[in-house]
């Protein structure tokens, strides 16, 4: 009987000495450790398939670098900063002549514009362009500032200038529609790009050419700003 009980299995032969709660916490604790082996080799796995696809990664963008690397070499031309700087100065210099030339010529740009959006019921008398006064121009050595109100005045005096065109002109045709040619003429001028607001300084209705008309004066913005 001795023997029998020395070679039988704890878990199928009551012990005296390991009572039944020491039994199933020790049950639990092995339980416990099996899931936290198992949680470990589950970590495991995904670290090891997250380094595999981001070395994976790596290696494409290498031979990518490698390929381009490849292809400037067999261009001749290698791209460093001194070349970096020499476009982006050749860039921003045409940049520049491109914007004088508008300058220059966005008063013929707006008269376009004017005679394209003009009907044949208005009739324009008079065109005065205001483009400001011109560009001044730094030659001479850089004077001291000035404190107090010359300097407010220099200031107010190099702030940007608002250019406009004032139209002088009339509406011609039937009387009764006098109020919307005009108010129609205005909205298509706003809505182009380079006319803004408007104001209206005349509008009566005058004798011309043995006719009545509808004599207006109105003042657009420029707006190349």
């Amino acid at each position: 009987q001795a023997l029998g009980v020395a070679l039988s299995q704890r878990r199928m032969t009551p012990d005296l000495f390991v009572t039944y709660k020491e039994r199933r916490e020790a049950r639990r604790v092995s339980l416990v450790n099996r899931a936290m082996i198992g949680a470990f080799c589950l970590v495991l796995l995904v670290l090891a398939g997250t380094y595999a696809f981001v070395s994976g990664r790596n290696q494409d963008k290498a031979r990518e670098l490698g390929r381009l690397r490849e292809q400037i070499a067999a261009q001749g031309v290698m791209v460093d900063m001194p070349l970096l700087r020499k476009t982006a100065e050749e860039a921003k210099h045409t940049q520049e002549s491109l914007e004088a030339f508008a300058a220059r010529n966005f008063g013929l740009a707006a008269i376009g514009e004017l005679s394209a959006l003009t009907p044949r019921e208005v009739r324009l008398l008079n065109l005065t362009l205001d483009m400001g006064p011109p560009a001044m121009e730094a030659t001479g050595p850089k004077t001291p500032a000035k404190p107090g109100k010359a300097q407010a005045k220099e200031a107010k005096a190099g702030a940007k200038y608002v250019k406009k065109i004032i139209l002088d002109g009339v509406v011609e045709g039937d009387s009764q529609v006098f109020e919307s040619v005009l108010a129609g003429y205005l909205v298509n001028l706003q809505n182009s790009p380079l006319f803004g607001d408007s104001t209206v300084s005349k509008r009566d209705v005058e004798a011309l050419g043995g006719a009545q008309v509808l004599h207006f004066v109105v003042s657009l913005i420029l707006t190349d700003q």
